[in-house]
């Protein structure tokens, strides 16, 4: 749900040809404005009555509601990129095999108003999958535990045998499983913030303000 318009993303029916379409409705009405084709795992990112923002199969693009053309449209290479929103950009992987790359060489970096685009080379490569944006740092897991990279590509800290859960709305917190615990790091330095039991992670589905809202 969008100021004014609700997204809906649909799948053809199994045998049927096409791919997932993202449906824009008014939400005054449920009036559908606009389709747009979709990624599996994307959609519609940032939307209005005025321009729709979409995480298409093989770009990222923004789409006139009433017209369905397009304003700007950015490349993110092969199908199946790992993306992630922070503070008004959509951050996708550029591995140039999909978000389970054994490598993940670069991150784009997609202003969603302008479409300025800024590519990040992460030097040496990331292994796993783009997990999480933090504070303006990039996590990834994989097999070495969580890495951290900075705007600019640069290894900041690495949580051996831990994976990212979540980050922390609008702060700059990364949540990680490591062991039989839940750890609140700081996204910058790795440091451990908060420490509490693997049971909470089972539950956690946001946490905002220094508060944890759990569903059980």
């Amino acid at each position: 749900a969008f100021a004014g318009v609700v997204a809906a993303g649909l799948e053809p029916p199994a045998g049927q040809s096409g791919g997932r379409r993202e449906v824009i409705l008014a939400a005054a009405t449920g009036r559908q404005l606009r389709e747009f084709p979709a990624a599996p795992y994307g959609g519609a990112v940032a939307a209005g009555p005025g321009t729709v923002v979409v995480v298409g199969p093989r770009a990222v693009a923004d789409y006139a509601t009433a017209t369905g053309r397009i304003l700007w449209r950015r490349s993110t290479g092969g199908s199946g990129q790992a993306w992630h929103l922070y503070n008004g950009a959509i951050y996708v992987t550029d591995s140039g095999s999909g978000a389970a790359a054994a490598r993940i060489t670069a991150v784009r970096r997609i202003d969603l108003r302008t479409g300025a685009e800024h590519l990040i080379r992460l030097a040496g490569g990331a292994s796993g999958t783009f997990s999480e944006v933090a504070g303006g740092y990039l996590m990834f897991s994989g097999p070495a535990g969580v890495q951290a990279y900075d705007s600019q590509g640069r290894p900041r800290w690495n949580q051996p045998g831990a994976a990212v859960e979540l980050a922390a709305s609008g702060q700059d917190t990364v949540y990680l499983v490591s062991g039989s615990h839940l750890l609140g790091v700081d996204a910058a330095t790795g440091a451990v913030l908060s420490r509490s039991a693997i049971s909470v992670a089972a539950s956690l589905y946001w946490v905002t303000g220094g508060i944890a809202v759990g569903l059980d």
